[in-house]
């Protein structure tokens, strides 16, 4: 049995197949929050509705941390990493939700944006194995899995041809361009972008509720002043962010009601100060106020959206060559939401389901559980790969671009592609010794500025493959592979020398964890400067990221520092 997570921005679902029906793991919350909150007090992080509730001094919240996988992978939560996060994450969802239904997490399948690149859904995978000891992890792009789950699901509307999903969920909206061929057998996943989450998305339009709505009709009811910090979201208390994060909770409700019903009522004790507010949001009213934010998804469409459909011929001298438009996500059922794809996408059918709130979720049972009869899923890679070369003793290294086509071939999400064969005597090794050999290998997105592109551009944040230690060559030339059922980019023709006792994997593993030890047990002596302390930290987290130990002389080095402030008692 396959446990399907369909991790998203803000929230998160869990679902599996029993006997052949979708079962909502869930229960009866459908959505749970992709929050997590780091208290002090216990050092301890909180994930889900309970993260929310939070409001301790000092209590530090991440409402969108799916984002830092992207922005950046370097980011912290108080002492924990963004993998340690990750990690208690996936085990925050299994505890909680799966293993009380009795359901194994020895199979998982995970949805993952197409623009996330192999490091990002290399750190999903790794947290997900390590939170569930799971072996078989697959990921899927999530427009392929809400289109299965759209077909699979909504038998009577399946959809066939070129497709244009939107998905307005409530941290990001994605566009997504795809052709179903083949009476459906055959998936092409041919782009994917976003807009980011202070753009337009459900969360920029509850804040703009907040912004527009909710504080002028506060301050005529009371006559009193939101101050500045709430507005601004900026040097927040625990408390305030409490109250921000309520807020923006009751917007939600409020939008959704509009939706719904077309009009709210909204009643919300303690608005701020121990006052109350009442308002009833009219339609015109919303339309009016939120039209500036609305101008931005109007605007990055047009920019955007219908340049890539120009440039893959799905619009022509002002016309779509589209079949189908499928509009998911929660905030999708935001009132003008739909009616402005429309405008936008004159003449081509608009797809909106009911089953908006499982589709992904969906599609990854379905397309798991019964992989037989699933359609083939190929995709247009949207990253380069760059290999570092030697050039000279004065220059060093640059960085090379690997001729191999990712922005036009057809990738099976299964297979393994050679992507590069070099000699072994050759520019691009660089071990000292001709006998051994070492690379470095990176990748960025596709159609980057390769003049703007050097070893220093990377600071080691983006390194795919890092060969630190020596590899034993077993031919005379190397063949890199790009395993995208595995997120990885591999090595053929050479072999990991291995250190005594046990294999370089476990050692790889082991060391980080070894580290992390090694950094608490010092972080308890007593007479050491914070700031050798937080460097080290840093210095640490570095060598984790990196993947490697070849920053092991600065690691003794600040033990050594450790050793003689501890010996001089300062």
């Amino acid at each position: 049995m396959y446990l399907a997570v369909d991790f998203g921005t803000s929230y998160t679902k869990l679902g599996c197949l029993q006997g052949g029906n979708f079962v909502n793991l869930a229960g009866s919350e459908i959505n749970i929050p992709s929050v997590v909150t780091y208290l002090p007090s216990t050092g301890q992080l909180y994930f889900g509705r309970l993260a929310l509730r939070l409001q301790e001094p000092g209590a530090l919240t991440s409402r969108f941390f799916k984002l830092m996988l992207k922005r950046s992978p370097s980011f912290q939560l108080g002492p924990y990493s963004l993998p340690e996060i990750m990690e208690g994450f996936f085990a925050f969802l299994i505890n909680e939700y799966v293993t009380p239904r009795g359901v194994a997490a020895d199979h998982l399948v995970l949805s993952v944006p197409n623009y996330f690149g192999l490091r990002t859904r290399r750190l999903l995978i790794d947290a997900a194995r390590a939170a569930t000891a799971a072996e078989d992890i697959r990921l899927v792009p999530e427009p392929v899995a809400a289109l299965l789950g759209h077909n699979m699901t909504q038998s009577d509307q399946a959809l066939e041809g070129d497709v244009l999903c939107i998905d307005i969920g409530g941290g990001t909206t994605d566009f997504s361009f795809l052709n179903l061929s083949g009476q459906g057998r055959e998936i092409l996943l041919e782009t994917q972008f976003q807009i980011g989450h202070d753009a337009f998305s459900g969360s920029e339009m509850d804040r703009g509720m907040l912004h527009n709505i909710f504080f002028p009709a506060f301050a005529m009811q009371t006559g009193a002043i939101i101050p500045d910090s709430l507005i601004s979201e900026k040097n927040l208390d625990s408390r305030d962010r409490y109250r921000l994060n309520r807020l923006m909770q009751k917007a939600e409700a409020a939008r959704i009601e509009l939706g719904q019903k077309g009009y709210s009522r909204c009643d919300i004790p303690d608005f701020y100060n121990g006052q109350s507010l009442i308002h009833y949001l009219e339609p015109e009213l919303f339309d009016t106020q939120m039209q500036p934010i609305f101008r931005r998804l109007y605007d990055f469409f047009l920019i955007n959206v219908r340049t890539k459909a120009e440039r893959l011929g799905l619009f022509h001298a002002g016309r779509w060559n589209l079949d189908y438009v499928l509009l998911l996500g929660g905030a999708s059922l935001t009132r003008g939401v739909k009616e402005m794809i429309i405008s936008l996408c004159p003449g081509v059918m608009i797809i909106s389901p009911d089953e908006w709130e499982g589709a992904v979720v969906r599609g990854l049972c379905n397309w798991a559980e019964d992989a037989g009869s699933s359609p083939t899923v190929r995709n247009i890679y949207p990253f380069d790969f760059y290999i570092e070369k030697k050039i000279n003793e004065a220059e060093g290294f640059r960085l090379e671009k690997i001729p191999f086509d990712t922005a036009n071939l057809e990738l099976d999400l299964g297979e393994t592609y050679p992507i590069f064969t070099f000699p072994i005597h050759s520019d691009y090794n660089l071990a000292a010794n001709p006998e051994e050999f070492r690379c470095r290998i990176y990748e960025l997105s596709e159609g980057a500025n390769a003049n703007e592109t050097s070893a220093e551009r990377f600071l080691g944040q983006d390194i795919l493959l890092g060969t630190e230690d020596n590899y034993e060559v077993s031919g005379d030339s190397i063949t890199v592979c790009f395993n995208l059922a595995q997120s990885r980019l591999e090595l053929a023709g050479c072999e990991a020398a291995i250190m005594p006792g046990k294999p370089l994997a476990e050692w790889r593993q082991e060391l980080p964890a070894h580290q992390r030890a090694a950094a608490s047990l010092l972080d308890s002596l007593p007479f050491i400067d914070k700031r050798l302390k937080n460097d080290f930290k840093q210095h640490l987290q570095a060598t984790v990221d990196s993947n490697s130990y070849k920053y092991w002389e600065d690691t003794a080095l600040y033990k050594m520092l450790y050793l003689i402030q501890l010996l001089n008692g300062k």
